[in-house]
């Protein structure tokens, strides 16, 4: 991903983990086409690699949300990088990964 362009950010991200209760929520500090990097600012969980998320991000400035589903790909401190997964691959990575 090191050639991929990133674009800072700092919108509020309301993050839900496949297979557990609750939503975090974070901010998005940065944001390329393939993934993205999340801060988490309340919860009681930090994400971890391999986790499969469902992510709502406000766009404030547009008065819109966005929603998408990543897995997490490295985590450090409160902060997790995400890369984005379209819902069919999600479904499969979970049937391989029993996570239902």
């Amino acid at each position: 991903m090191s050639g991929v362009r990133r674009f800072h950010t700092l919108e509020t991200a309301h993050v839900e983990i496949y297979g557990r209760m609750g939503t975090l929520i974070a901010k998005m500090r940065n944001l390329s086409s393939e993934g993205a990097f999340l801060e988490l600012t309340n919860g009681e969980y930090i994400p971890q690699n391999g986790d499969f998320l469902h992510v709502t991000v406000n766009l404030t400035t547009l008065g819109k949300a966005h929603s998408f589903d990543a897995e997490v790909i490295w985590n450090r401190g409160l902060g997790f990088g995400i890369h984005f997964i379209k819902k069919e691959a999600l479904l499969d990575k979970m049937m391989t990964r029993n996570i239902f």
